[in-house]
């Protein structure tokens, strides 16, 4: 194993060698994500187009903006060495969102039983059987499930739940195909997960079974992809712009929601019990005891 230091040493070089130069080859990636949500009503469907450009470990994903304050319309995310660090510009706002995933779900409120963290993170996935043709690739199809169970203690309820991803991965697996090689050779869109073969993900689905959402499929399919040249300054995060610490957001929102849910049931009994009823029901929570303050 490498020491630290010399990792460090050498992401650093890597990203002076980026710096300095005015293009890069990457690779250029359209995708496509279908979502059909089954919370309580009628299922409700939302599409998002992302462009990836990935050179190395430099990676930049447009088009997952707008869904909220925290991530404009705007916004692009941007992955970049040392030690995979990610970052959320928005030029309408100027601003720059550090992301710590561990910290954005400590913040939340979110608390998950450290016996299924590690499942989680690593899938352990099987193989299924052939795939078909993805964008004119042969794939082979493998299938995981992930139980993940945690406490929501920001909606004022301390049991455990539990919900589980169905994840299925179409892999394009021949390195006779000079796109798969291409693409295996520079780690763009190779697939993470044990019982995975060295393999590109043209596909994956996952469904949701649990906390209320049983019945929610996302689904991203690649629709493009071009070896291209790319401006370094595309991965560049602005020097200028003011940095947010996105778990100070989520820990200030999850205050400001439990603050009013107080007030709500102080100044409005019903009301406000009628509101814990509504998200408890979201979120598949179901005959809980609240003791009263």
């Amino acid at each position: 194993m490498r020491p630290a230091a010399w990792i460090g040493v050498a992401a650093l070089a890597a990203t002076r060698v980026l710096a300095a130069q005015g293009t890069v080859p990457g690779w250029e990636i359209a995708s496509k994500t279908t979502m059909v949500m089954q919370i309580g009503g009628a299922p409700r469907t939302t599409e998002q187009t992302t462009k990836t450009l990935i050179s190395g470990t430099h990676q930049r994903i447009d088009g997952l903006g707008g869904g909220s304050p925290m991530m404009p319309a705007d916004a692009y995310v941007v992955t970049t060495p040392p030690m995979d660090s990610s970052f959320v510009v928005s030029p309408s706002t100027r601003t720059v969102r550090t992301m710590d995933p561990r910290g954005i779900v400590a913040t939340s409120g979110i608390v998950l039983d450290p016996s299924t963290m590690s499942g989680a993170q690593v899938p352990a996935f099987e193989e299924v059987g052939d795939g078909g043709l993805v964008l004119g690739h042969r794939t082979r199809l493998y299938r995981a499930e992930v139980t993940t169970h945690m406490r929501l203690p920001m909606f004022g309820d301390s049991s455990v739940r539990s919900f589980t991803n169905v994840i299925k991965t179409w892999l394009a697996t021949d390195a006779t195909d000079p796109m798969i090689a291409g693409l295996l050779r520079d780690g763009a869109l190779v697939a993470r997960g044990a019982g995975l073969p060295a393999g590109i993900v043209l596909r994956s689905e996952t469904t949701i079974i649990g906390l209320g959402a049983t019945g929610t499929v996302s689904t991203t399919e690649v629709q493009s992809i071009r070896h291209v040249d790319i401006d370094t300054a595309s991965f560049a995060v602005p020097n200028d712009y003011a940095r947010v610490d996105m778990n100070a957001e989520l820990r200030s929102m999850r205050e400001r929601t439990n603050s009013m849910l107080r007030d709500l049931e102080r100044d409005f009994p019903g009301m406000g019990a009628n509101m814990r009823r509504s998200v408890d029901s979201l979120m598949g929570i179901k005959d809980t005891v609240r003791k009263k303050p």
